[in-house]
């Protein structure tokens, strides 16, 4: 089984329950216009290539989310994160600025309609800026992150 897989090889990982369907969660983790609602710290963001690929932008730097793998229970971002690129952002330029990328899973299982979502960050490559603990920040960011997701599903009307 995959999850059993990306367990066994994973960094950080974050288990949450959600008062939502999985095909709502699945449109919320791929939309560009709805990472604000869980992105710690974020102020803007949009698609690259609409579809493929977004941004987010936050307080610290941008982000860039690929998406590697798109199935109705698993979703796989390849995630770089840059802590200076200014607009226009592309693929390019943000992967050049990136200072560490990693793989993040989004595994959700249905739960008499609520949605039960395993995170897990992977895969981890710090290209500069190496004296950053960056599981260390991973860690501290899955649990605002997970807190956020949590807060806006209990909170929709």
């Amino acid at each position: 089984m995959m999850l059993a897989s990306c367990l066994m090889s994973g960094e950080v990982r974050e288990e949450i329950s959600i008062r939502a369907s999985t095909e709502e969660v699945r449109q919320c983790i791929l939309s560009a216009s709805r990472i604000l609602q869980y992105y710690p710290m974020g102020n803007g963001s949009g698609d690259i290539e609409p579809g493929r690929s977004f941004y987010c932008k936050g307080r610290l730097g941008v982000s860039l989310f690929e998406i590697v793998r798109s199935d109705p229970d698993h979703i796989v971002l390849e995630v770089h994160n840059a802590t200076a690129c200014d607009p226009p952002y592309t693929a390019e330029r943000l992967k050049e600025a990136a200072f560490f990328s990693m793989l993040e899973d989004w595994h959700l299982e249905d739960d008499a309609g609520n949605t039960k979502l395993t995170r897990l960050w992977r895969d981890f490559e710090q290209h500069r800026l190496k004296m950053i603990p960056v599981k260390l920040l991973v860690q501290i960011t899955a649990k605002l992150e997970s807190r956020a997701i949590k807060k806006h599903w209990a909170t929709r009307s």
